[in-house]
């Protein structure tokens, strides 16, 4: 994760957040996690705002077996981003499995491997 925020930081990749991740920064009870994801929150570029389709899209995975956050989530990226990382093999899994889905979930080890030399 290091390598992947050192490089959101110096502007070689591009880190977006979401109305989801603030959200769940600011209901955050591990305050290890929290302060990951705010440290995620102040590197993004861009914040993707809920809207009704997403809320809608979510509801869709949701019925696919996502858990609720992991739906939001991953209906904020859909469209929006070209990566969805994820460290939680069970909503990777699941993810994996939807058809046609617009976005790559991948692990960032798995990530990394694929774009680093």
């Amino acid at each position: 994760m290091k390598t992947i925020l050192s490089l959101c930081e110096d502007d070689s990749w591009m880190l977006v957040s979401s109305d989801v991740l603030l959200f769940e920064i600011n209901n955050a009870p591990e305050v290890q996690r929290s302060n990951i994801l705010q440290l995620m929150a102040q590197l993004a570029s861009e914040t993707i705002p809920l809207t009704e389709a997403i809320k809608q899209q979510a509801t869709l995975y949701q019925s696919a077996g996502i858990q609720a956050f992991d739906a939001f989530h991953l209906a904020s990226a859909v469209g929006q981003v070209d990566i969805f990382l994820t460290t939680d093999d069970k909503f990777l899994k699941k993810a994996q499995q939807i058809p046609g889905l617009q976005v790559k979930v991948l692990n960032p080890l798995q990530w990394l491997e694929e774009v680093l030399p």
